[in-house]
């Protein structure tokens, strides 16, 4: 990392910057993912970007994303896969204190103003034996199929950000409506990402219900998830099938991102930890001993699939009801932490007050008792 450049961020900028109006950023409470894996990286043009914190897994994905960009002779439909992926900006690799960063691009940048995401994590399964430690396996396992539907229907939902209170007021909505949202109480809701993890068992009508807001956000994302069927997924499951030695890219434990604002909507497919490609050549990717690389390649793709039909299925039924255009206002939402700190707060000062009364009233009673004693 020492021969890495310092990062540039809206608190260290560059220097033709340093006058430039605000811009979206990457990083926003809300996100999918681990906390702190990502930061906000500016790029000539002033333009901010996503930096991945280059450790552990990730080191395998900056290892993937080099490979996919330098191979030569590609099938038609992974020179495809590339355009549905975050650019990737190989020469802005940066540090920021210890901690070395990739560059990809900040696809929230492109939509307009009120951006809102929705981060999705794609598969009946998200972690498989042969390729995982026996405590992932479990725990990936549970996160499956007692904490959320992700074996049912192949996907859920791992992250929503947008304007202030959106998050919270989703879930409030769900908690209110359990009969149509599908919200479910369950032993992950705490810590750091409890509103997150709330949105796991949630049914998608009732997400896309309350989150896209013009036709066109729709429009535009079904255009290219219609691409994405025809050039990478449809493509894919031929050859899996019928030539498995053909070369195919699936992907463990990744997610697509969904991404609409003021001007539109678009998606991406980010998160590429455990990718699978069996090309001899690349070494990003282990070797899948037995018939593994197939089944990872069929549970990303169905589990791609699945959201298109559901996402469709949504689309049919509610694109009509939808306005052309919308005034985009911030919810007012309190925070339900920090009413729970106003709340205790107010507790404690009700019982210092009521624990004052009575001290009072005991010294009280000694006066008194004192006093008829000197009289006697």
């Amino acid at each position: 990392m020492d021969n890495l450049q310092l990062c540039h961020d809206l608190t260290n900028p560059l220097a033709q910057c340093l006058d430039s109006p605000p811009v979206k950023g990457c990083v926003e409470e809300g996100m999918g993912g681990h906390p702190g894996a990502f930061t906000d990286i500016q790029l000539p043009g002033c333009n901010i970007a996503c930096g991945k914190k280059i450790t552990g897994d990730s080191e395998t994905e900056l290892a993937f994303y080099d490979d996919l960009y330098s191979v030569t002779g590609l099938p038609d439909y992974l020179e495809s896969l590339k355009t549905f992926l975050p650019t990737y900006y190989p020469g802005e690799k940066c540090k920021k204190g210890d901690n070395g960063y990739f560059v990809i691009e900040n696809i929230k940048g492109g939509v307009g103003n009120n951006v809102r995401t929705l981060d999705f994590k794609v598969g009946k399964k998200t972690a498989f034996g042969r390729d995982s430690g026996h405590v992932k396996r479990k725990k990936h396992k549970l996160l499956d199929t007692r904490f959320s539907h992700s074996d049912k229907i192949g996907f859920r939902l791992e992250g929503l950000t947008g304007e202030r209170g959106l998050l919270e007021g989703v879930v409030d909505e769900a908690k209110k409506h359990k009969d149509t949202s599908g919200f479910e109480k369950n032993a992950l809701q705490r810590g750091k990402k409890k509103l997150q993890k709330s949105l796991y068992n949630l049914s998608p009508d009732f997400i896309f219900s309350h989150f896209f807001q013009t036709k066109k956000q729709v429009k535009d994302i079904a255009t290219e998830l219609d691409r994405l069927d025809r050039e990478f997924i449809e493509p894919t499951r031929r050859v899996i099938e019928a030539t498995p030695n053909e070369q195919t890219i699936g992907f463990i434990g990744s997610s697509i991102l969904l991404v609409i604002g003021s001007d539109g909507g678009t998606f991406k497919l980010i998160d590429f930890a455990h990718p699978k490609w069996n090309n001899a050549s690349v070494g990003c990717c282990k070797k899948s001993p037995g018939d593994l690389h197939k089944k990872v390649v069929l549970n990303y793709i169905q589990g791609l699939k699945s959201f298109i039909e559901y996402f469709t299925t949504w689309r049919n039924m509610h694109y009509r009801d939808l306005p052309d255009t919308v005034e985009l206002k911030p919810l007012n939402i309190v925070n339900p932490q920090e009413g729970g700190r106003k709340k205790r707060k107010t507790r404690r000062k009700r019982k210092y007050k009521k624990k004052r009364t009575k001290k009072k009233a005991r010294g009280k009673k000694r006066r008194k008792t004192r006093k008829r004693r000197r009289k006697k």
